[in-house]
């Protein structure tokens, strides 16, 4: 399920009241992780962040908490 419709209603039959989305994409070397936050109850997308570095297991990890870091906008 990669379309925003369809991670609401998953978050919805779960009885969830926000869901988290996350794609990696590569282009060369690099990786991009785009998160994407979204209220079930409005049924709309709350908020998103990107963030780039390497495509190793390491790199993804650090990246992926720089993006949810920018999402929330929360201090490291």
């Amino acid at each position: 399920c990669f379309d925003s419709s369809c991670q609401i209603d998953i978050g919805r039959e779960l009885a969830a009241q926000k869901s988290l989305a996350i794609t990696i994409t590569k282009i060369g070397a690099r990786c991009n992780v785009n998160v994407m936050l979204y209220d079930l109850k409005q049924a709309a997308s709350e908020g998103a962040a990107l963030a780039t570095g390497t495509c190793t297991e390491e790199g993804l990890l650090k990246t992926t908490e720089e993006a949810i870091h920018r999402l929330t906008g929360s201090a490291r």
